[in-house]
């Protein structure tokens, strides 16, 4: 099959835009999980609607397509395979179906012009470095049944403004959260015991860390200077280290912990370099 019949029917198969006819690398994987390719790239005379054989976005099916615009994926496909869209600079759209329960490592990494993602409720594992260096990304949601945050997520992500990180989460990856310049506020949810993914947030006013939080990486907060308010929930002072936050950050932040608990991060290492610490 020549490249141009080929386009014609991913075009047909996906509500997709180019700018221009291009050489695709395909690996579409069917419902058992073998490659769908040549002349069985799709059902005969059968729209999206009807097709149910496309469950799975291979390996790298539309990496450096540098001439995709705008993708809608089939509503029966179920998982989205690690690199799928990786490094298609110019996609601005990208429509995800509720069936998608799985999006692979890296998936959407090097998207920089897609602007945002809206992720359904049903996702219940996302790749580590899935959304990096999505440099136009302002808005995203996590799907509330994520328990996990892999490592690098977001991270590069530039422009994002906001993001709710959902109760279920557990744990959370190294560099999640990395270089999110604009992120002006931050809320762990109270499962989460570990953190290391904020270093050059450099917009981040206020941080509330977890009542479970034990133990808070080096340099998790460094480079995080516009930083205001820290308000820790847990009782008992989380490990940290002499460099997990800015000097600025122990001079010009105000530290809240809980009632009682000032005399303890008043004498923990780390906490007692603050200022100011304040009970709430």
């Amino acid at each position: 099959m020549n490249s141009n019949s080929l386009i014609n029917k991913l075009k047909d198969l996906f509500s997709i835009s180019i700018d221009k006819e291009t050489d695709l690398d395909v690996d579409i994987s069917d419902e058992k999980g073998q490659p769908i390719q040549d002349q069985t790239i799709i059902p005969n005379e059968q729209s999206i609607e009807e097709s149910k054989d496309i469950t799975d976005i291979g390996y790298k099916t539309f990496s450096n397509n540098t001439e995709l615009n705008s993708f809608t994926i089939p509503k029966h496909v179920e998982i989205i395979h690690s690199y799928a869209f990786w490094n298609c600079t110019n996609l601005t759209s990208i429509t995800i179906p509720n069936g998608v329960c799985k999006i692979g490592e890296g998936s959407f990494s090097g998207c920089a012009k897609l602007p945002l993602i809206t992720l359904p409720d049903n996702i219940i594992e996302i790749g580590k470095n899935a959304f990096w260096n999505c440099w136009q990304l302002s808005s995203i949601n996590l799907p509330k049944q994520l328990t996990e945050i892999q490592a690098g997520i977001l991270r590069n992500c530039y422009n994002l403004t906001h993001i709710i990180i959902p109760d279920n989460i557990t744990y959370i990856g190294q560099n999640a959260f990395n270089h999110c310049e604009k992120l002006s506020s931050i809320i762990i949810p109270d499962k989460v015991t570990f953190i290391d993914e904020f270093w050059g947030c450099s917009n981040l006013v206020t941080i509330t860390l977890s009542s479970k939080l034990e133990k808070i990486g080096t340099c998790a907060l460094g480079n995080c200077n516009s930083l205001i308010d820290i308000h820790s929930k847990n009782k008992i002072p989380p490990t940290i280290k002499d460099n997990t936050f800015s000097k600025t950050n122990y001079i010009e932040c105000k530290l809240f912990v809980p009632v009682g608990a000032y005399k303890d991060y008043r004498q923990a290492m780390g906490w007692c370099e603050f200022k100011q610490i304040i009970e709430e």
